[in-house]
Order: C-alpha cells, then sequence, then structure tokens
C-alpha cells in the first residue's frame, strides 16, 4: 500500500461497521517493524492513523533517506507516522546505538550515547527533505532542516546548532559540485574537536560516522564569532575565519582574532603567483 511492502505480519484485524483497527508484528519494506492501524471505513478519513516503529539498518535507512550515511552509521529505531494524505512523514529516531559525524568539523557521537532526532520527512523524485529537524543529547543539539541528494548532503539550515555545551551559533551549508560552502555565526563555538582533527589531519582523513576514515571533502568555511574556546581554558574573541581546502591541503586560509590579554592576531596562508 502506498508504495509500502508488509509480509511476515502476525496480529489481530479488529473490524467495526464505522473502522477497523490493525496491530500486527511484521516485515515493512524487508525490515522488522511493529505496525498499529486505524482505518476510518466511512468517507470521513481524518481520524486514519498509520504508525510504525522499524528497526533499521545501515542498509534499510539508506532506503528511506538515502545520503545519510554521510553522517550516520549503525542500527536506529524509528517510529514513523505516515501523513494522512500529503505532506511530511513525522519521525522520531533513537540514535542511542548509532554513531553521528560531522566529519568536516571534527565532531562524532560515538554509539551507546544516548540521543534523538524528530522530523519531517518527504521524498520525491530523488530528492530527501528533513523539516523541522531537533536533534537532542545530553551535551549536544541542534535544530533546523537538510536536504539529501544521491549525493549525499546536499544542503543543510541550522538556526541553532550546540555540538557542546556553551555552544550557541548557526550554520548554512550548501554542496556546490563537489564543493561545500558552510556558513557560522554566533556567540560562541567550542573548536576542541575541530583543533584535534587538525592536529591529526596529517596522519589521513577524519574519522566518520562509521568509525572509519572519512574522506577527505573539498569545503570553503566563512565564519564570523564572537568567541571560540579551546583547551587548557584558552579563548579568542572577534574571530573572523575564511577557509578553502580539502582535508589536510588548505587553499586558503585567512583568520583573524583578538587573545585574552588583548593582542591582535592575523592568520593569512594562501598562494600568489605559484
Amino acid at each position: 500500500f502506498e508504495g509500502q511492502h508488509v509480509t511476515d505480519a502476525n496480529g489481530t484485524i479488529h473490524a467495526e461497521p464505522a473502522s477497523t483497527t490493525i496491530k500486527a508484528k511484521a516485515r515493512l519494506n524487508g525490515m522488522p517493524a511493529e505496525i498499529s492501524m486505524f482505518e476510518p471505513l466511512g468517507a470521513d478519513k481524518s481520524q486514519r492513523k498509520r504508525n510504525f516503529r522499524v528497526e533499521l539498518d545501515d542498509a534499510g535507512r539508506e532506503k528511506i533517506a538515502a545520503g545519510l550515511s554521510t553522517i550516520l552509521s549503525g542500527p536506529v529505531t524509528v517510529d514513523l507516522a505516515m501523513a494522512n494524505g500529503s505532506g511530511p512523514q513525522r519521525i522520531v529516531a533513537d540514535l542511542a546505538k548509532a554513531s553521528l559525524s560531522v566529519p568536516w568539523m571534527g565532531w562524532r557521537k560515538g554509539a551507546g550515547v544516548p540521543a534523538t532526532a524528530t522530523f519531517g520527512l518527504e521524498i520525491a523524485n530523488g530528492v530527501t527533505r528533513i523539516s523541522d529537524f531537533s536533534l537532542r543529547g545530553e551535551s549536544f543539539g541542534a535544530s533546523g532542516s537538510i536536504v539529501l541528494d544521491s549525493g549525499g548532503l546536499q544542503s543543510a539550515r541550522f538556526p541553532r546548532l550546540a555540538l557542546n555545551r556553551g555552544d550557541s551559533a548557526s550554520l548554512t551549508l550548501d554542496r556546490k559540485g563537489n564543493r561545500y560552502r558552510i556558513d557560522v555565526k554566533g556567540k560562541s563555538l567550542d573548536v576542541r574537536s575541530l583543533v584535534k582533527t587538525m592536529d591529526t589531519l596529517s596522519g589521513g582523513a577524519p574519522t566518520g560516522a562509521d568509525g572509519g576514515k572519512a574522506q577527505p571533502v573539498a569545503v570553503t568555511v566563512d565564519a564570523d564569532l564572537d568567541s571560540i574556546s579551546g583547551f587548557h581554558g584558552e579563548t579568542l574573541s572577534g574571530v573572523k575565519v575564511a577557509y578553502s581546502g580539502r582535508g589536510s591541503e588548505i587553499d586558503t586560509l585567512r583568520a583573524t582574532a583578538t587573545t585574552q590579554s588583548g593582542g591582535h592576531v592575523a592568520v593569512i596562508d594562501t598562494e600568489a603567483g605559484g
């Protein structure tokens, strides 16, 4: 029904003149699932309910939202409420057993760290749109929207981004060809994970969601932050960064900031005339 394939169902159908209720354990598109459906039998379908709990492995998740493997790896428990008619499907995903990674920022949530994501999901013409996205963990969170296609992450808008305690920033991301354009703005950002990544890039790519080495991606970053914090209580204020590169290869780096003691810092790393 509606493109969904149910097999190996074991449960109950309770039928009355006005409605039918179905509860079963089954396989939904080949994946273990619990199904709960309420179907009005009259002309008014406004009370229709179709809820599913699905255990997704990596292959199953890619069937639902292709491209998420860029940032997500491992089993995910999904509660899905199919929309009544048009509009996004509402999804609640338990990410506790999965790894979540933002490799270009050096950030990673390992398997076993509790986290929940809620969002609306629409898939059309090979494009997956995630709206009203909200990620919650004990010390991190984000909210916004994401667009995925066959090439992976196409764009993201995060008005709220807090990958560490004390973060207060926003992020926009767009993919142009094989390069990501990232803009970061805000009051504060903990950059210790990014410092770790930059420090180890000479040994290869940063760690991906699956625990292996993530493929270096070409990125252009513009950042404007009131304050950034690093190791040993060090902070910089009035931080402006323009960066372009891939992995350990830096094409352009321009940065200005002020130290805790009021000293001005400027870094320029670029090529001119070869």
